[in-house]
């Protein structure tokens, strides 16, 4: 059974045909925030892993693997909504992730770090 994530917001590229300009989707589950590649999240669904889905208006839609006419996929409505629902998301411009690597991670100075041996 595959886990539901209510996508949120988009990454696009502009300017590029309608079904190639989303580049990510993402949302937050939980207190975890996640996003994935459009490619990425093809495959999650064509796999089984995952099922996305968007709210409008209170109600729940989910989303499904279209194709052009030359194959490219891309994600739709399932309720015969195409593209332009998907592409009324709210844009992401950029995000951070949780990465201790990362210059945005918080730093905790009260934890303590073992000191080393030499």
């Amino acid at each position: 059974m595959p886990i539901s994530l209510q996508v949120k917001w988009i990454k696009t590229a502009e300017p590029r045909p309608p079904h190639q300009r989303i580049t990510h989707i993402g949302g937050k589950s939980g207190e975890i925030d996640w996003e994935h590649t459009l490619s990425l999240a093809i495959e999650y669904v064509t796999k089984n892993i995952f099922y996305y889905y968007i709210a409008i208006d209170g109600s729940l839609f989910g989303l499904e693997i279209g194709r052009t006419a030359n194959g490219d996929k891309y994600l739709q409505l399932a309720a015969e909504g195409g593209l332009e629902p998907v592409l009324a998301l709210p844009r992401k411009s950029e995000t951070v992730f949780m990465n201790p690597a990362h210059p945005a991670y918080p730093q905790n100075p009260a934890v303590s770090r073992p000191a080393s041996t030499v």
